[in-house]
């Protein structure tokens, strides 16, 4: 049994036209940002996505291009780590610097992770 749950219907609870676009300065084929951000990953996001973001029973794999929140892009996922997700065991990571969250994100790019759909 997960205590993640896919079908809620918990979301971020920000008009897409209240969150300023905002552009990864770092790219999946940046091996040192990926390499950070792998690192951040371990320490931040492994204890419920798992040690490469593959998925845990409590939380979703973010190394594909299926998000459930936020339809995927760079903007939606750095939100989704700023504020969390409402009603969803995803809380707040907006304490860690901006500069990390990016190579966050960069890293589940190069994983597979689809590339930013508004690019």
């Amino acid at each position: 049994m997960s205590l993640y749950d896919a079908n809620a219907t918990g979301t971020i609870q920000v008009p897409d036209s209240e969150i300023p676009r905002r552009y990864n300065p770092f790219k999946p084929t940046d091996a040192k940002a990926t390499g950070a951000g792998k690192a951040n990953v371990g320490l931040y996001c492994s204890p419920c996505h798992g040690q490469d973001a593959e998925g845990t029973w409590q939380a979703p794999r973010l190394i594909d291009g299926v998000w459930f929140f936020g339809g995927g892009s760079d903007t939606a996922v750095f939100t989704i780590i700023d504020r969390g997700v409402p009603g969803q065991l995803m809380a707040s990571w907006g304490r860690i610097a901006e500069k990390i969250r990016w190579q966050i994100i960069a890293f589940l790019r190069s994983k597979g992770g689809l590339p930013d759909p508004i690019i």
